[in-house]
This record gives C-alpha cells, structure tokens and sequence, in this order.
C-alpha cells in the first residue's frame, strides 16, 4: 500500500475508534417488544436516572442493528397539565402597589397548609422578580425559600407563575411581586409534594451523631450506590414545637498544587426545620452516594430523627418505534454530548395521548468496567491530528526528495 494512504488510512481508524469509545455505555435496559408502529411514551426508572452520569444528556435509543433512534427527553411537570389543574383562590387576601411592587397578603384562617402558589398575568412578557414571606403573626415575617417556574398558560398570551415552597401552614403570607404587570388573578393549587410527579427511591441508612459542644446533631445519609435526588423528607418524632436551622451538605474536596486532597463539608441546601411546615426540603437533582444533615439545636433538646425518605422527579422519553423491533437504552457515560434530533422541533406535532413503555431491569457491562476506559478530549484528538500532518509532511518531503535525486 501506498505509504501516504496508509497513514491516512490510520488517521481515520483512529478517529473512529475515538468516537466508539465516546459511545461506550457502562449500562443498558431493554424495551418490550413493539406491537404496533407510533410513537411511544417510555418511563425511566428511579434506576435508570441515577445511573446516567452526566443528566440528562447521558442516554440514547437503540434498535437490533445498532441504529440511534430520536427521541425527546421531558419531565413529568405540572404544566403538561396546567388547563387541568384546579386554581383555588384565596379566602382572604389583598392586592396593592406600594412604589414598584405589587404586595399580595394572604391571611390563612384555617390553618391548612400550602406548598404551591400561582400568579397569574394579562398579555405580560416577563416578571423580574417575586418573593414569598411568612409568619405565624403579620409584623414578623421573615423570607421563605422558593422555586418559580413561568409558563405560557393558553394561546392569549396569559403568563402563569408557580411559586413552589415547603408546605406550610403559617397564619399569614406575603407576595411581593417586581413587575411592570399587575397580576390579575392570584391564589393556590391544591396538591401535595412529592405527589404524582415524584417517585420514591430506596431508603437509605442513617446514622446520628450529637455534637454537645457545638449544641448541633449530624445526620449521615448513606445509598449502595449514588441517587438523583429531588426531594427529602425528614422524619421527625418527640417533638410538639421546634424550629431549627438545617443544612444539608456533602463531603467535597480540593487538591493543590498536587498535593494530598483536603476534604471539608460543603453546604448545598440551607433550609428550615419548622413545626409549622412539613420537614420536606427541594434540591435541583443532587447526586450522591452519602451526604448530611446537619441541625443547629442552639440549647433545646436534639431532635429525633425516626427516618429519611429521598423522592426523585419522574422522567421519560418520547420516540418513534416500529412494530415487531426491539429496542434497548444505553447509559452510564460522563463524556457524551446532548444529542440533537430534529424530532425537538416537531414535538407539537406529536399526539398528546402515548402508548405508554417501561424500561426493564438495568445491565451492568461488567467486562468494560474492569477495562480502563479511554474518552479523550478535543485536546487529544486535535494533538492526533496535528502528529499525523508532520508525518504527512515528512513523508511528502522525503518523496519530493527522493524523485529530485532520481
């Protein structure tokens, strides 16, 4: 052969086998066997979504040949359902607009408790900014934790505003809304998180260890192996009134300059322990395989922690199968990219009510894990290219070279 197709020949078996192994999954799960040609709903287990190292980009569909198949990656969220949902208003509240703000007070009678609020405005294009207060009187409010999600409620170009929050049932809320739009309708959505759109995983084991001179008590939550988690519930008996400051946190570490690295703890969700809210706290998709919680007790009594309960979002795909075809899932690679499928673009155009798939149990490709995996960045690769051009060269500059003296 040719010494300068040989090489080529080279270069281009070693970018291949550089894409192959940037498609090695670690983890797969079968789908049941099509009956009919559609597009299908396929549910991811709390297994699956844990699995994938680098969410959600980290999963792919497969047929018998090897093919990729498109998909679309969706979150069961409350606004596929937002036109169903029941939007209850407020007994007793009031609107006003003191400089740029509109104020919302809620005054709650009952005593019963909230985890979710909405707001609701005509034709308006964005909100700056919303906070959420409250208290068990009205001069003594303080700022609550939250997560807001905005969404375009219907074809009028009414936009809607969630305000999640940890369930409580303080006697008085306060909304406090930056926007050039008044809001013309507020008020609450009956449910209860984790619910519907939440699934809960294994139980971890605990163990508690009370810290007298620094008045604080240390939860160690510990999982076989690393969980996506959205949600913890913290039990807790023994105690008619408390209200304890609580951070949760992971054991992280630094390295520098090549030195041994120098473990701390790293606080990832500062929240409250309150008698008067359910001990339930949000996190955005925590990864561990252990992590703490860690509770401020000051000169009260140590809280008795009966249980710990993790909850994880609930996830599927959406893609096109043919009948009679079997198709598998791949996952458990840090280094694949989001793919991008045109399907994404056409998802309005997918009918609203799916043939629902589960995913099967989850295989270990236990042979490729024992190797050691190879997944170069672009630094490697365009390294590869460039040695492969100098010898190019050379091999070019010794012919000319050779020919010259013939």
């Amino acid at each position: 052969m040719h010494p300068m197709k040989n090489i080529l020949s080279i270069l281009i078996l070693s970018l291949f086998s550089l894409h192959l192994f940037a498609q090695d999954f670690k983890m797969h799960a079968s789908l049941p066997q099509i009956k009919e040609s559609g597009y299908y709903k396929i549910k991811l287990s709390a297994e699956i979504i844990s699995a994938m190292e680098n969410f959600p980009s980290d999963i792919r569909i497969y047929d018998a040949e090897n093919n990729e198949v498109p998909y679309i990656f969706k979150e069961y969220e409350l606004k596929e359902e937002s036109e169903a949902l029941q939007f209850e208003k407020f007994d007793h509240f009031s609107i006003k607009k003191i400089n740029n703000q509109y104020i919302v007070r809620i005054r709650n009678t009952e005593k019963q408790f909230f985890s979710r609020f909405y707001v609701m405005y005509q034709n308006a294009r964005s909100v700056k900014q919303i906070k959420l207060y409250a208290g068990i009187d009205d001069e003594h409010l303080k700022l609550i934790n939250t997560q807001v999600k905005i969404e375009t409620f219907n074809k009028n170009g009414t936009l809607l505003q969630f305000i999640d929050f940890q369930p409580c049932k303080y006697a008085y809320f306060e909304l406090r809304i930056s926007s050039a739009y008044r809001p013309v309708k507020t008020g609450y959505i009956k449910q209860r998180i984790p619910k519907r759109n939440y699934v809960k995983i294994e139980t971890p084991i605990i163990e508690t260890k009370i810290f007298k001179e620094k008045k604080t008590q240390q939860i160690k939550i510990t999982y076989k192996k690393p969980q996506r988690i959205d949600a913890v519930w913290v039990y807790i008996s023994q105690a008619e009134f408390y209200m304890r400051k609580a951070d949760l946190m992971i054991k992280d570490s630094t390295i520098y300059k090549k030195r041994k690295p120098s473990y701390y703890m790293r606080s990832i969700k500062y929240f409250e322990l309150n008698s008067e809210c359910l001990p339930l706290v949000y996190l955005n998709g925590l990864r561990e395989r252990e992590f703490y919680l860690q509770i401020e007790n000051q000169d009260n009594p140590p809280l008795k922690i009966d249980s710990i309960a993790c909850f994880q979002k609930k996830y599927f795909l959406i893609a096109r199968l043919e009948k009679d075809k079997t198709y598998t899932l791949g996952f458990g690679n840090p280094k694949i990219n989001q793919p991008q499928y045109d399907l994404e673009y056409f998802s309005s155009q997918i009918p609203k009510v799916l043939k629902t798939l589960k995913a099967g149990q989850v295989s270990y490709q236990e042979n490729k894990a024992k190797e050691k995996v190879f997944a170069p960045d672009r630094k490697i690769i365009w390294s590869i290219i460039a040695f492969t051009a100098l010898v190019l060269l050379f091999v070019t500059a010794k012919m000319l070279k050779s020919s010259e003296n013939k």
